[in-house]
C-alpha cells in the first residue's frame, strides 16, 4: 500500500504491506524457556513472571515450568527432537507456543520538499527537492517474537529488516 499527501510543496509518502492468516511457532522463545542455566541467567522475561507453573499443583498457568536443560534432561516441556522449519535439531511443537503471526509492516516514511522556483533561480536551478526517508520502521502486531516475518512456520530468532535513515537534496539543473 502506498499513500502520497501533498500539501505547499511538502510531500508526505508511506508505504507498507502486510500479511494475515499464518501461524508461527515461537522457537526461539521455546529454546530460551528449555535451555536457561539459572532461574534468572539469560532467561526470558516469560520465565521470571507470574505467569510460569513451578509447584505441583499450580493451575491457571500459562507456561511450563522454567527449568535447566529442559531437553537434555528428558523433561521436554520446551524442546523436542523434531523436524519443523528449517532444521532437524531441537525445535518447538508446545501449543503455547504457537501464535497468530499478522502484521502490518510500516516499509517507508519519506517527507520531502520542493523549494520555491523563485528561490532556485537566484543559482540557476530549475528545481531542488530536500528529502528524509526512514525504511523498515516497524510492525504493528500481536506477535511477541523479534520477527512477524516468518513464512516457514517456525521462527527461530532471527532478527527484523534493519532500520535505515536517509536525507539528501536533489538538484536540477
Amino acid at each position: 500500500m502506498q499513500n502520497s499527501f501533498n500539501y505547499k510543496g511538502f510531500n508526505l509518502r508511506i508505504n507498507a504491506d502486510y500479511a494475515i492468516g499464518h501461524i508461527i511457532s515461537n522457537g526461539a522463545l521455546a529454546r530460551s524457556m528449555g535451555q536457561g542455566r539459572a532461574f534468572n541467567e539469560g532467561a526470558p522475561s516469560q520465565a521470571l513472571g507470574a505467569n510460569v507453573w513451578k509447584n505441583q499443583g499450580d493451575v491457571g498457568k500459562k507456561y511450563a515450568r522454567f527449568s535447566f536443560a529442559d531437553a537434555d534432561f528428558g523433561q521436554r516441556n520446551y524442546l523436542r527432537q523434531a523436524t519443523l522449519g528449517n532444521n532437524s535439531s531441537y525445535n518447538s511443537d508446545v501449543s503455547v507456543m504457537y501464535e497468530k503471526g499478522d502484521f502490518l509492516a510500516l516499509r517507508e516514511i519519506t517527507l520531502s520538499y520542493d523549494v520555491p522556483r523563485e528561490i532556485t533561480k537566484k543559482f540557476r536551478s530549475s528545481g531542488l527537492n530536500l528529502f528524509a526517508s526512514v525504511y523498515n520502521v516497524g510492525y504493528l502486531t500481536a506477535y511477541k517474537g523479534l520477527n512477524p516475518e516468518i513464512y516457514s512456520g517456525f521462527d527461530p530468532g532471527g532478527y527484523p529488516r534493519p532500520r535505515q535513515f536517509s536525507l539528501g537534496a536533489n538538484l536540477k539543473f
